[in-house]
């Protein structure tokens, strides 16, 4: 069944704007920064179509700064214009480095950078440190590593006009991660917020502590903030509805949206989820009935639809589906040879359970696990990334993580989609 496109792109408005605005980050000089590139691509050139991972470039004395995340996202950006590199995705990278307990940062030990890298799939990584010279000026410090040896390939450094406000730091140097800024909040100091629409489209949000006015902010039709009366406090936030009814919660870090975001019906059923970094929208963001039912999910990466927009029916399976790529409608991943699906087919087993692998409905590989997930063999060549079984409902079951043509991790969900087992694997199997 097809989906009218103004039905999705009328949803896909909704999907943007429930959870408030996104954060749009500052420039950064290009010039500068096209030429460390371009050098470091010069240091690569005899390594052919090699896949690589662009990690943060954190500065040096782990202060919390825009800076490495906007120099990451840039260096990105120009090395993905060279048609022999390979790219790592940004929600498998961010996704990998959850895995492991670790900030996609260049401040990780050579140690865990290689661990990461293989989960990744990728033969080298960009990585790097930023210094600040003075109020205006920033050294970039990067370099080029092979994951198989270590060995670095490529190293530059460029001094750019800094273009970035640095916040004031409110967790101890060093701690970056979403995961990690979270754990360091104080679960018991939360704060509310009340939000008003206007009929222009503007959105009011009046924050409070202790019936106590703290901050008002104002936000465009499209969400972006256009004005605040003063930064906010790092911490939980909830809004309720009048008869007290939990209507919305997040967690604000410098003033921006961090980590899970949630909205629910009167009757306390989830209505809407959605994940957040650094103020933008990263992951899937889901809408429910009143039901509980899943009724419409979208891939959102770097605060844009990014990925499937899939419509469910009252049974949870697929109703309708359209592609999205850098927020414009894109041929179906089918369609597309650099961008096929990888589809898990379960078979069970008396003792365990088999996995078979295809792509473009192509077979791949398959292993076969025992009950208790050891794997017991594999035939073929398994894709490095990851790939995920869904049951006939539509659900997510199982995910799985390859790295070298072998399984490095599954998880297994349960009907809520939580992981009830996770399992880690030797680099052979």
């Amino acid at each position: 069944m097809k989906i009218s496109i103004s039905r999705v792109e009328g949803v896909l408005k909704k999907l943007i704007s429930f959870a408030g605005f996104l954060f749009i980050c500052a420039p950064v000089s290009a010039e500068p920064l096209e030429r460390l590139a371009d050098r470091l691509q010069q240091g690569i050139e005899e390594y052919r179509n090699i896949k690589m991972a662009v990690l943060e470039f954190p500065y040096t004395n782990g202060k919390r700064s825009d800076g490495p995340a906007i120099v990451q996202e840039r260096l990105t950006t120009l090395f993905a214009k060279n048609k022999r590199i390979t790219l790592i995705e940004r929600n498998l990278l961010l996704k990998v480095a959850g895995e492991l307990k670790l900030q996609a940062s260049g401040a990780m030990d050579e140690a865990s950078t290689q661990k990461m890298g293989k989960l990744l799939g990728a033969e080298a990584v960009l990585t790097g440190t930023l210094n600040d010279l003075n109020d205006k000026e920033v050294e970039v410090n990067a370099r080029v590593l092979l994951i198989q040896t270590a060995k670095i390939v490529s190293a530059e450094k460029i001094t750019i006009q800094k273009t970035w406000k640095d916040p004031q730091a409110s967790f101890s140097a060093g701690i970056t991660s979403t995961e990690a800024m979270i754990s360091r909040l104080d679960a018991n100091e939360k704060y509310t917020f009340k939000t008003v629409n206007f009929k222009s489209g503007r959105i009011q949000r009046t924050y409070s502590s202790d019936k106590a006015v703290i901050a008002v902010e104002i936000a465009g039709k499209t969400g972006e903030l256009l004005k605040r009366t003063r930064e906010l406090p790092d911490s939980f936030y909830s809004e309720y509805y009048a008869d007290g009814t939990l209507k919305t919660k997040k967690i604000l870090v410098n003033s921006r949206e961090y980590g899970p975001f949630k909205t629910f019906f009167p009757n306390g059923i989830l209505q809407n989820e959605a994940y957040y970094a650094e103020g933008k929208l990263d992951g899937a963001v889901k809408i429910y009935n009143e039901s509980g039912k899943l009724l419409f999910e979208q891939t959102f990466k770097n605060g844009i639809p990014d990925g499937y927009f899939k419509e469910y029916d009252q049974n949870g399976s697929v109703k309708s589906e359209t592609f999205y790529k850098d927020g414009h409608r894109a041929a179906l991943p089918d369609d597309n040879a650099s961008a096929k699906s990888i589809m898990v087919k379960p078979i069970k087993l008396a003792r365990g359970e088999e996995f078979v692998f295809y792509a473009d409905k192509k077979y791949l590989c398959k292993i076969t696990v025992d009950r208790e997930f050891r794997v017991l063999s594999r035939q073929g060549q398994c894709p490095d990334g990851i790939a995920r079984a869904y049951s006939k409902e539509g659900k997510l079951e199982k995910e799985f993580i390859f790295a070298g043509n072998v399984v490095s991790s599954l998880k297994i969900y349960d009907e809520t989609g939580n992981v009830v087992s996770e399992k880690e694997y030797a680099s052979k199997n």
